[in-house]
């Protein structure tokens, strides 16, 4: 899926190599156009976010974000 899909942590990797302070990952859990389970990206997102220097702020989907 490389040619037009980015897993979490190749997402993370081009957050930080632009030099992002915050990172708002979106597109997970509504589309099944990837190779990993619908799932699968937002609790990995999930696990990434706490461990990143990166602040990545997860919305669940149909939540909004005020901020």
């Amino acid at each position: 899926m490389k040619q037009s899909h980015m897993n979490p942590q190749e997402a993370l990797q081009g957050a930080e190599l632009l030099g992002a302070k915050e990172m708002i990952p979106y597109h997970y859990g509504t589309f099944n156009l990837s190779d990993e389970p619908i799932g699968e990206p937002h609790s990995w997102i999930s696990r990434l976010a706490k461990t990143s220097e990166l602040d990545i702020i997860i919305v669940d989907v149909g939540k909004i974000l005020c901020k």
